[in-house]
């Protein structure tokens, strides 16, 4: 029908262009906010679409991950520019 969002998870397996990527600039990224010592976890690409199905509602995915502290991070990159009326990923302040 029409939903707002679809997934592509592991990029990685799909493209080598995303594993360049992740393995490149978003390593050196994460490296330089949590040190040396990190390692790839999984990739997916979120494909969202105006006037679709339900909307993602505010939600944290922190208790999701498999963690036993707290240095688990995530790097989001927009492919395409994002204006406020397409309804862009919001962040809390500090948190």
């Amino acid at each position: 029908d029409n939903p707002r969002l679809t997934r592509l998870t592991s990029p990685v397996d799909v493209d080598e262009e995303y594993w360049r990527f992740a393995s490149g600039p978003a390593a050196d990224i994460a490296q330089d906010l949590v040190g040396p010592h990190v390692r790839f976890h999984h990739s997916k690409l979120n494909f969202k679409w105006k006037k679709g199905g339900e909307e993602v509602d505010w939600h944290q995915d922190f208790q999701f991950w498999p963690h036993t502290n707290f240095t688990p991070l995530t790097i989001g990159v927009y492919l395409n520019d994002v204006t406020p009326e397409m309804g862009p990923m919001k962040v809390v302040p500090l948190s």
